[in-house]
């Protein structure tokens, strides 16, 4: 359909936190919590080597890299407190150190031109949130799930 809508047509402009590979988690995070307490939103680090996207880090990223190797077998026991007492400060201490380069993901994303359906897609096949938008190698934007399914309820009526 030629009037179809483009992710360039529904993506967000946010604040973006860019770093290197090198850069602590520990410096990374504190950036974050700067650039909230001034208002802005951040959902994705992107990290640059010599002004190349080597790859982009969220929460999610951080959250699986948080979870101690034997959480697997959390499922069957999961609600007793004696896998999770203490856990939290005690790998956040451990995550501090350590290198942003061992979170980030492949700079895969979507492109402001491709259509809404591949952005659904892009979002189930890595379940995730939100989408970067990506063009000429540099993060110009994201989609969000909320942002789709506000247009999936206008289209449903």
């Amino acid at each position: 359909m030629a009037d179809e809508l483009r992710v360039k047509n529904v993506m967000e402009y946010p604040a973006i936190l860019w770093c290197a590979p090198e850069s602590s988690l520990d410096t990374i995070l504190k950036r974050l919590v700067v650039m909230e307490d001034m208002g802005k939103d951040l959902d994705i680090v992107v990290v640059k080597d010599d002004e190349r996207i080597v790859g982009i880090m969220n929460a999610m990223d951080i959250f699986n890299a948080l979870q101690p190797s034997f959480s697997h077998l959390a499922k069957g026991y999961g609600t007793y407190e004696v896998f999770w007492s203490g856990l939290f400060t005690s790998r956040c201490k451990r995550l501090g150190t350590k290198k942003v380069k061992q979170f980030m993901q492949p700079p895969v994303g979507l492109s402001p031109d491709d259509t809404l359906m591949k952005a659904v897609n892009f979002l189930v096949e890595h379940q995730e949130n939100i989408a970067p938008v990506i063009s000429d190698e540099d993060v110009v934007g994201l989609v969000r799930s909320k942002t789709l399914m506000r247009l999936i309820s206008f289209s449903v009526a």
